[in-house]
């Protein structure tokens, strides 16, 4: 795939700020402190295996947290507003003109008795309280604005008479109806083909750079994140492993998770080196804050300390690091 020109990130100003964020579901602590900015206009995918907290944090800044999750401490500051403090209207209000959320399964998110164009008119209805024929409209007209080629027909379709990749269309313009400030796309590629998967990510690219939406993206395909994303979040165990740009990343891997990572995805940027494919040993298990690194049992690098002591997370910047410009960030003992 062709990767479309990344953002100048070091520019842009701090759009979305994740301060020191912990999410329990019931007595299990899924998300532990986690911090991370978002510069404006840019990608940021969240990347790392399953339970790694990557869609509790989406969940959790979207507000979308399933029965028994709880935010036990921590901001979300999307723009001035805390998306972790709202209840209420406002987060109603909140949902859609400052965050939108884009899920994986298209079919299982669309209302299935409901024609296509109809979900999309709701948005306008109900919110701007605009006549059903001027949400209509504007249904139609959005429809057309993520590639769909007759809008109006497709605007007439239930969602079981589209394809996955219109369904996933239909879904981003829902999000973007009155675009949002940050939009939480969470694998929203992973049930097309390849194909399909290529128009929607670059539909997604050019929606982005044309509106200047901040977009959180989380995937599992790190051949996905190095095409779009300008940075990467790696994530283990709950914790922030690496966060770097993505040419950074995948030229030069710092925490043994991500390096991990990447030798499994060895030709996903161009700039990988082109060693032999690896895999990383044994498989993740749960460890409580002050209990020493995550990854600690599967990692090759690992010393006594690491089994104690957790490492926090710092910035490994060779120099001074120019003001607005975002850090290399790792949390790891062993690796300067």
């Amino acid at each position: 795939m062709t990767q479309p020109a990344k953002t100048d990130t070091a520019r842009l100003g701090v759009q979305v700020r994740v301060d020191d964020l912990t999410v329990a579901y019931g007595g299990r602590t899924a998300l532990h402190g986690v911090s991370l900015d978002v510069p404006a206009g840019s990608v940021l995918a969240l990347v790392g295996e399953s339970g790694s907290g990557t869609s509790t944090l989406a969940h959790a800044a979207s507000r979308l947290l399933p029965p028994g999750a709880t935010i036990v401490g921590g901001s979300v500051h999307v723009g001035d507003v805390d998306m972790a403090a709202l209840s209420g209207a406002d987060l109603r209000r909140a949902r859609g003109s400052r965050v939108a959320y884009l899920p994986q399964d298209a079919l299982a998110a669309l209302n299935p008795v409901m024609r296509a164009g109809r979900q999309i008119a709701e948005v306008f209805q109900i919110t701007d309280g605009v006549s059903r024929a001027e949400a209509r409209t504007r249904a139609i007209e959005l429809l057309g604005k993520v590639g769909i080629r007759d809008p109006e027909r497709t605007a007439g379709r239930y969602p079981h008479e589209l394809s996955g990749g219109m369904r996933q269309r239909v879904m981003i313009a829902i999000a973007l109806a009155h675009h949002p400030q940050l939009l939480i796309a969470d694998e929203p590629t992973t049930a097309l083909d390849v194909t399909v998967q290529a128009e929607v990510l670059a539909l997604v690219a050019e929606l982005q750079r044309e509106f200047g939406i901040t977009v959180i993206w989380i995937t599992h395909d790190l051949s996905v994140t190095a095409e779009l994303a300008d940075r990467v979040a790696v994530l283990y165990g709950g914790r922030l492993a690496e966060l770097a740009s993505a040419e950074e990343l995948f030229g030069g891997p710092r925490h043994p998770y991500s390096l991990g990572l990447v030798g499994a995805y060895r030709d996903a940027y161009a700039g990988a080196p082109k060693t032999r494919y690896t895999s990383i040993p044994g498989a993740r298990t749960d460890r409580e804050a002050g209990c020493g690194c995550p990854f600690e049992p599967r990692c090759t690098q690992a010393a006594d300390r690491c089994r104690t002591q957790t490492p926090p997370v710092r910035s490994i910047a060779a120099g001074p690091v120019p003001d607005g410009a975002p850090e290399h960030l790792l949390a790891c003992w062993e690796v300067n």
